[in-house]
This record gives C-alpha cells, sequence and structure tokens, in this order.
C-alpha cells in the first residue's frame, strides 16, 4: 500500500469512529468533527483539527509521517472511546433499571424511611443484646459443667 491509501484508510477509521461513538453528522472529516466539537475535551479537539489538517495536506510522503500519522489517529480514535464508554457510565449512574432519569425522593418518602432506619436499628440492638446474653450463658453453663466434671 502506498501512503495516500494508508493514509485514507485511517481517516476512515476515524471518521467511523467519530459517527459510531459520537454520533457526528456531515460529508467530510471537517464537518464531523465540527458537528461533534462541543462535546470534545480540547486536547481531543486539538488532535483531530491537528490530523484533519496534516491529511487534508497531504504531505505525508515519507513512511515516518505515515506512521506518525497512522499513531496519533490510534491515539484519537481511543480517546473517542473512551469518552464514548465514560459517557455510557455516566448514563447507567444516573438513570433507574427502566431507564428513567434518577430523581431525589419526595420529603414524604424520606420521613418514612427515616422511621423505617430507626425502628430497623432498634431491632437490630434489641437482638444483638439478648443474642450476647444467650452467648454469656452458654459460656457460663460450659465453664460450670467442666467444673463439675460432666463433660
Amino acid at each position: 500500500m502506498d501512503s495516500t491509501s494508508l493514509i485514507s484508510l485511517y481517516r476512515q477509521r476515524l471518521e467511523m469512529a467519530l459517527i459510531h461513538h459520537l454520533g457526528a453528522r456531515g460529508d467530510s472529516l471537517r464537518a464531523r468533527i465540527r458537528d461533534v466539537a462541543a462535546e470534545l475535551p480540547e486536547g481531543l479537539k486539538v488532535l483531530l483539527s491537528e490530523l484533519e489538517a496534516s491529511s487534508a495536506e497531504g504531505a505525508a510522503e515519507s513512511n515516518l509521517a505515515v506512521a506518525d500519522y497512522a499513531f496519533r489517529c490510534g491515539q484519537a480514535i481511543e480517546r473517542i472511546e473512551n469518552l464514548a464508554r465514560t459517557r455510557a457510565a455516566e448514563d447507567l449512574i444516573f438513570t433507574d433499571a427502566a431507564g428513567n432519569p434518577v430523581t431525589d425522593p419526595a420529603g414524604a418518602d424520606l420521613d418514612t424511611l427515616s422511621r423505617f432506619r430507626v425502628a430497623r436499628d432498634r431491632f437490630l440492638r434489641q437482638a444483638a443484646d439478648f443474642s450476647l446474653k444467650v452467648l454469656a450463658l452458654a459460656v457460663v453453663l460450659l465453664v460450670l459443667a467442666f467444673m463439675l466434671g460432666l463433660i
């Protein structure tokens, strides 16, 4: 493959990443970058604009320039994929199982919830106290049984 076909291949991969992960629209790489520019972090915007400018110039005559262009395209594609994964994770955090946005509970629900927690804590405290008393009694009976030679 010559350098022009390699550059066009990596340019296509970059365009497909923009379309697939960010939903970019447009006829050219420049139009697609402009379409999603508001959503991109500053470093990724700069990298994409540099890649677009260098592929538009067609200045990749040496193998080193083609390798550098391919490496930077790979970096851009990885950053786009990471951005898409981060957005998906954020969407999972802020939506419930049905896909509806999560909202804060109403004040009446909070009162009910706090009363439930107080009652639950009281019950668990009583159960723990009772369990401790039963355990202490069992230890005392075991010691008495050893002392009397029953065991």
